[in-house]
This record gives C-alpha cells, sequence and structure tokens, in this order.
C-alpha cells in the first residue's frame, strides 16, 4: 500500500481515483443499495418509536405511508405514498448511474 501511495502521490496529494479507482464498481453498488435501503427503513424506526409515545413524533415517509394504510384505513393515499417514493428512489438511481459512467 506504501508504495501505491507513493506511486500515485503526484504534486503533494492523491487523486481518489488513483487510490479507489479498482474498487470504483464495488462502491457504486454498495452506495446505490445502501441508499435504498436506508430510505425504506421500517422494523427499527416502528418497533422502537411504536404507536405510543415518540409515535407521533417519529414519523419517516415508509411508517407515514404505512399509518395511512393501515391506521387510518386511507388504502389510497398510502399507495400514491408509496409510488411517491419509488419515484424518488428511480430518480436517486438514474442520477446516480449518470452521475458514474463506466470507463470503455
Amino acid at each position: 500500500m506504501r508504495r501505491r501511495l507513493r506511486v500515485f502521490a503526484i504534486g503533494g496529494y492523491l487523486s481518489y481515483r488513483a487510490l479507489f479507482g479498482w474498487q470504483q464498481p464495488a462502491l457504486f453498488v454498495i452506495i446505490l443499495l445502501r441508499f435504498i435501503f436506508m430510505f425504506t427503513k421500517f422494523d427499527l424506526i416502528y418497533l422502537f418509536a411504536g404507536a405510543g409515545g415518540l409515535g407521533y413524533f417519529v414519523r419517516t415517509l415508509p411508517i407515514y405511508a404505512f399509518v395511512k394504510s393501515f391506521g387510518e384505513y386511507q388504502v389510497g393515499a398510502g399507495s400514491a405514498l408509496s409510488v411517491i417514493m419509488f419515484m424518488i428512489l428511480v430518480a436517486f438511481a438514474f442520477v446516480y448511474f449518470r452521475s458514474f459512467k463506466r470507463d470503455e
């Protein structure tokens, strides 16, 4: 690793691409999947906050869609929120794919 650092040190600083260029495909997939998993996080927040106590103050979009659908019996509003969440994830994935084009 030290040899690699000496080889890629140009002008006193190291470029990101020089150090992590070989890991870029794996990092690309990991960051995209982690964003999707954290955006749709439901179980831990719902279990910790629950219906009482912090339940009314901790409302993420997945929990709000669940409460709309099954708590207030407004299935149309809950499904509309789910579609909005899906569109946000698709837009993020599109921008993310555009920003990391493959160098071929």
